[in-house]
């Protein structure tokens, strides 16, 4: 759209803060330490996550884990080191993982979010409204809009209400 970056959704792009992150799923015919199921990192931003278990999630019999590293908004890493990290994690939390082994993929730059705004004030950021007042009748939603909910929560809250305010218009 030609000025956008003048109008407020031009604004919104420029100070966005997108979030990335590196990953690593993983396939294993059994997990060696099946009691271990979810951890996050205090002294690194760190995930790891079963999701397999109370829901069957490969056609083989597989059990699925994924390992993570959030990298605020540097996509820039190197990836063998967070590749190491992550490898490492699952050393810790599983160790003989590699020996089970059925699938592995790594991917070093997920775009997790489109903007880790709250982060960056206080927790209780600014986000922009559904409406984008410039031009009537159009509206955004997305994990980075409305005051309701964060990443998919959050998509969902302001699809909802960009539903409801072109209702509100077409009426």
């Amino acid at each position: 759209m030609q000025g956008a970056e003048r109008m407020s959704i031009g604004k919104w792009k420029e100070e966005s803060r997108p979030l990335y992150a590196a990953c690593l799923d993983v396939a294993l015919k059994q997990f060696p330490y099946p009691e271990r199921v979810f951890a996050l990192g205090l002294d690194e931003p760190l995930y790891f996550s079963k999701h397999s278990g109370p829901v069957t999630l490969s056609d083989n019999g597989a059990l699925v884990l994924h390992a993570m590293r959030y990298n605020d908004n540097d996509h820039l890493r190197d990836a063998s080191s967070d590749e190491k990290a992550l490898t490492d994690l699952m050393d810790l939390l599983e160790p003989g993982w590699e020996k089970e082994v059925v699938a592995m993929r790594f991917s070093p730059n997920v775009l997790v979010g489109y903007d880790s705004r709250t982060l960056y004030h206080n927790g209780a950021g600014p986000a922009p409204s559904p409406v984008v007042p410039e031009v009537t009748g159009l509206y955004v939603a997305g994990d980075w809009v409305g005051a309701e909910g964060r990443l998919a929560d959050a998509g969902m809250a302001s699809a909802k209400q960009a539903a409801e305010e072109v209702l509100r218009y077409t009426n």
